[in-house]
């Protein structure tokens, strides 16, 4: 029991430090890393409440996939900090407001679901939690489940469209004209007369 104790206040203490440092720190690369270690942590909270399942697909999804992802996009892309900072110094009150309201959102939810989580089922004998996970989210949550997946795609060809915007400080190399150019236009010959040279 006191194992598990420690493990949970270390995961938890790491999931608050990394998503302090995900909000704080200045740089995009060191801010994805920080985001990586706290899905990593808030997994192994998931794993030691006996739900395998979300914190495989913690790892999976968010760490496999879209925090990769994102430190593609924001190595690839050429963001002027200095702009970037001026914008968040202009806005910073509508932060604070947004951010406000999404505390006082989790606060009614977390008051207001105590009666339905102590009323919540227990799982059968025999039965496992991916099991019974599958089969809800591919029958009574179907289509929520495939609505996350089109905003999933959406967000992909955006960030695939971001990336390779066009810009006019970058020489790209054009392989369908270079294929059609004939040898002519490439190549010219003459003829040298001796004395002369070439004018």
């Amino acid at each position: 029991m006191f194992l598990q104790y420690a493990a949970f206040w270390l995961f938890a203490i790491a999931i608050i430090a990394g998503a302090l440092g995900v909000i704080s720190v200045r740089n995009p690369i060191a801010s994805i890393l920080l985001l990586v270690w706290t899905f990593f942590s808030a997994a192994g909270l998931f794993i030691l409440q006996g739900a395998e399942f979300l914190g495989f697909l913690l790892v999976i999804v968010y760490v496999g996939a879209i925090a990769v992802l994102f430190l593609f996009v924001v190595m690839m892309m050429n963001i002027d900090y200095v702009t970037l900072r001026q914008g968040f110094v202009k806005n910073i009150k509508w932060g604070i407001a947004v951010g406000l309201a999404l505390f006082i959102e989790l606060l009614i939810i977390i008051f207001a679901s105590k009666d339905r989580l102590s009323k919540a089922q227990e799982i059968p004998a025999g039965e496992d939690n991916i099991r019974m996970i599958g089969e809800r989210l591919y029958t009574d949550y179907m289509l929520m489940f495939l609505t996350a997946g089109v905003i999933l795609l959406v967000a992909l060809i955006g960030a695939i469209t971001l990336t390779h915007r066009r810009r006019g400080d970058v020489k790209r190399q054009d392989a369908i004209a270079q294929a059609m150019v004939q040898p002519e236009d490439r190549l010219k010959t003459v003829k040298v007369e001796i004395g002369k040279g070439i004018e």
